[in-house]
């Protein structure tokens, strides 16, 4: 028995002068419904650095990416073959973005293969997929269409490496998001700067900060990524985040268990310079597992 599947390369174009593409995601349909594979998604999951990894105009699309990745899921719902080939009309039609770049036709045997095919190959005793003009082989005995999407995906989609800073900040989403502080009102999910007058010297003092949660008792974050920085790099920005927090106690903004740093895997070779924290700041590793209950009982001390 052969398996036919026709399926479609969705690439992600930056430039449509360029007209360079990336491939992010594969489309059939078959047995009475859509299918996809996509650059960086795991059934629920989406993991947004892989997406970000491709150019820096991709990392500042990525919520763009996110409704992409909503609308894919809602091919999978499809069940007319016509609001398929509709929707993948529309992807071929567009010049930027997410653009339906080719297609082809597979072919899975059960095992036994196809004698007309097996001509132009090697005779195994495995399944045999078959792309375009070209054939290769499908180390599978018994496929179906979950294996070949997989399959295509694999052989069609380059996974790009994800830098330090960019699983950094795809935990540090995670984490905050589960502890639901995004979604305070008075939080600033981007740099902000606070500025305060100093009692004493009666001068203004300009607060930086990566996160903010204001309101009668403020949580001032910093980030820092130690993965990948060099030391001169981290010790450069230890001092600076540092002088903010003192300088946010100083004037009275924050108190020194709510000034937060945020990092990422913290090594022994770390741990000296992160020392310089000590009394005035918090210091949390997105990666620990503590981290998240540490931030709850921060932001909502009475829940």
């Amino acid at each position: 028995m052969v398996l036919s599947l026709r399926f479609h390369v969705v690439q992600y174009v930056d430039d449509p002068f360029l007209a360079e593409g990336r491939n992010v995601a594969i489309l059939a349909f078959h047995g009475g419904r859509g299918h996809y594979r996509m650059l960086g998604v795991d059934g629920e999951k989406l993991t947004p650095s892989h997406f970000k990894s491709l150019s820096s105009k991709a990392r500042d699309s990525v919520w763009a990416y996110r409704e992409w990745v909503e609308w894919f899921r809602s091919l999978s719902n499809v069940r007319k073959v016509e609001q398929f080939e509709e929707a993948v009309a529309r992807l071929e039609a567009n010049n930027s973005g997410m653009v339906v770049a080719s297609e082809g036709i597979i072919e899975m045997t059960n095992g036994y293969g196809d004698t007309s095919i097996e001509k132009n190959l090697e005779q195994k005793n495995s399944g045999m997929m078959f792309v375009s003009e070209g054939a290769i082989e499908f180390p599978n005995r018994y496929a179906d269409i979950s294996d070949a999407m997989n399959y295509l995906f694999k052989r069609l989609v380059r996974v790009p490496r994800i830098s330090p800073a960019l699983a950094f900040e795809d935990q540090l989403e995670e984490v905050l998001n589960q502890t639901e502080i995004p979604f305070a009102e008075s939080f600033w999910s981007e740099p902000v700067e606070v500025e305060m007058v100093s009692e004493g010297e009666q001068e203004i003092v300009a607060l930086e900060f990566s996160l903010l949660m204001a309101g009668d008792r403020p949580i001032g974050f910093n980030t820092l990524v130690l993965q990948g920085a060099t030391q001169k790099s981290i010790a450069r920005q230890i001092e600076r985040i540092a002088t903010t927090f003192r300088n946010a106690v100083r004037t009275g903004y924050l108190q020194p268990d709510h000034c937060v740093l945020l990092c990422d895997r913290v090594e022994e070779k770390h741990r000296e310079m992160l020392a310089r924290f000590s009394g005035i700041a918090e210091v949390m590793d997105v990666f620990d597992e503590s981290t998240l209950r540490r931030i709850r009982k921060l932001a909502w001390p009475h829940s």
